[in-house]
């Protein structure tokens, strides 16, 4: 066997190694992404409404907390009568068309890049008066059931909750 044979045969042998590992990491990363979509679009929490299960999105990371706001706030009537739990930083936001402050519990804390981003939780009674609120950005813990109410013509969804935690 001559040398240039001998190289050939092992310059082949390499070319089927990286060709057989780049194959083995496609397939994983094809069923890694195949599985998460899985999760996310076919698992849909809010579809037991009213089960009674709480919803704690306070143990998501920031990525999947983002995306289960954005799916609440997307269809709401989903979550209608679940327990959702939650943490992050407290906002207000005064409604001139309510004429009254909303107050949130937010994804994450606001920049001036981007509009902040949570679920707008109301007291005992929908009476403001009745509860202390913290500072803003405070980062705050809210649990209670998950409804809506109309509004000069228009549907909110809210938080129920008898008070709300401080946690910083």
């Amino acid at each position: 066997m001559s040398k240039k044979g001998k190289k050939a045969r092992q310059a082949e042998a390499r070319r089927r190694s990286k060709r057989t590992k780049a194959i083995v990491a496609a397939v994983l990363a094809l069923t890694t992404v195949a599985v998460v979509l899985i999760v996310v679009f076919l698992i849909q929490p809010g579809s037991d409404r009213g089960s009674g299960r709480v919803l704690d999105l306070s143990a998501l990371s920031q990525t999947m907390l983002t995306a289960e706001v954005n799916r609440i706030t997307s269809r709401p009537e989903r979550y209608e009568g679940r327990v959702i739990q939650m943490s992050g930083p407290y906002y207000t936001v005064f409604n001139e068309r309510l004429g009254r402050y909303q107050h949130y519990v937010a994804v994450a804390v606001v920049d001036s890049c981007c509009p902040f981003q949570g679920l707008e939780f109301i007291g005992p009674g929908d009476n403001a008066a009745s509860m202390e609120y913290p500072d803003e950005e405070t980062t705050i813990s809210v649990a209670g059931i998950f409804q809506r109410h109309e509004e000069h013509g228009r549907v909110y969804y809210y938080i129920a909750v008898d008070e709300f935690d401080i946690i910083g």
